[in-house]
């Protein structure tokens, strides 16, 4: 298997998909060195253990959005005239998305939370054996 076959199929092996509504979330799992990097991006090294976490959770949540169906410019500007075209996936439309769904935000990062767990306690569980 060539380098960037096996790379697809690491970042493949990494994705989950959440829906929230009728809202399909693509959520890449970051791995411990991207959620050390997003830390020591974000400056919360060393800051109140509660805010710093709220801090790095979103960055690492912006970071894991990878792709999303069924969204659309009503769910992000409720008032526009075009409200039912589908809104195309974009890096730089996570942030405003994610503001626009603070509930989406808060679903998206327990689940994150929640898989990064898993995937840590079966690498863990992997390494005994």
């Amino acid at each position: 298997m060539d380098l960037q076959t096996l790379q697809a199929k690491a970042l493949a092996a990494r994705e989950v998909a959440h829906t929230v509504g009728d809202i399909t979330y693509r959520l890449r799992l970051p791995t411990p060195h991207e959620v050390l990097l997003a830390a020591h991006h974000t400056g919360v090294v060393g800051q109140p253990a509660g805010a710093a976490y709220m801090v790095l959770m979103r960055a690492v949540l912006e970071a894991a959005i990878v792709g999303w169906q069924g969204l659309r410019v009503c769910h992000v500007l409720p008032d526009d005239a075009d409200g039912q075209t589908p809104l195309a996936w974009e890096r730089g439309a996570v942030a405003l998305v994610l503001d626009s769904r603070p509930a989406d935000a808060k679903a998206l990062a327990d689940v994150l939370s929640d898989r990064m767990a898993e995937r840590a306690a079966a690498f863990e569980a992997a390494a005994k054996n």
